[in-house]
């Protein structure tokens, strides 16, 4: 019989290094490992940026419409197009044109986890160029590939790393996987 939930999780999260400021501009990705309830989106939440993702659903629009009416009105990385920029996004996550034209809400749950990182790769790629933005503060990505078969996770990591140095992202992972980390 399994032990009754009372709905606390209670980790002690150790404090971050009194020169935080420093760690958080020396890196470009970096990862936070730990087991489920360890304490990931925690510290996530307190240092770093989480996004939660919005996919508007109506009229059954498809994922790729979304990801263009998200780069609406906004400043975009050298002179891309929404257009250029929400196929090298859904590239980066390993997401082909006949699954994107098709509705987030019609996904099978890999995919709505993959498109969701590209949202939040735009995100992140929106905010670095702003000026005058906080930069210090990283994009988290919470449970990274943590739906995804570890090829398909791995080929991922090598999309957000590309998209990261590209763009000169600073990316925060949370995961309870490390396998991808190296590749």
């Amino acid at each position: 019989m399994d032990d009754r939930f009372e709905g606390t999780s209670v980790f002690d999260i150790p404090p971050l290094p009194d020169d935080v400021d420093h760690v958080r501009e020396g890196f470009r990705i970096g990862a936070v490992i730990g087991s489920s309830g360890s304490g990931k989106t925690s510290l996530g939440r307190e240092h770093f940026n989480i996004y939660d993702v919005l996919w508007n659903n109506e009229n059954s629009c498809s994922a790729y419409d979304n990801m263009i009416n998200a780069c609406k009105n906004k400043e975009l990385p050298q002179n891309m197009t929404p257009d250029e920029l929400a196929k090298e996004l859904f590239g980066a996550v390993k997401l082909k044109k006949k699954v994107y034209d098709r509705p987030f809400d019609t996904f099978s749950s890999g995919e709505q986890h993959r498109a969701e990182i590209a949202r939040v790769l735009l995100q992140a790629i929106i905010i670095s160029g702003k000026a005058g933005m906080d930069q210090k503060k990283a994009v988290a990505f919470e449970e990274f590939t943590s739906l995804l078969d570890r090829p398909t996770a791995k080929a991922i990591a090598l999309g957000v790393q590309g998209l990261s140095v590209k763009y000169k992202l600073k990316i925060v992972i949370l995961s309870c996987h490390d396998d991808f980390i190296g590749e």
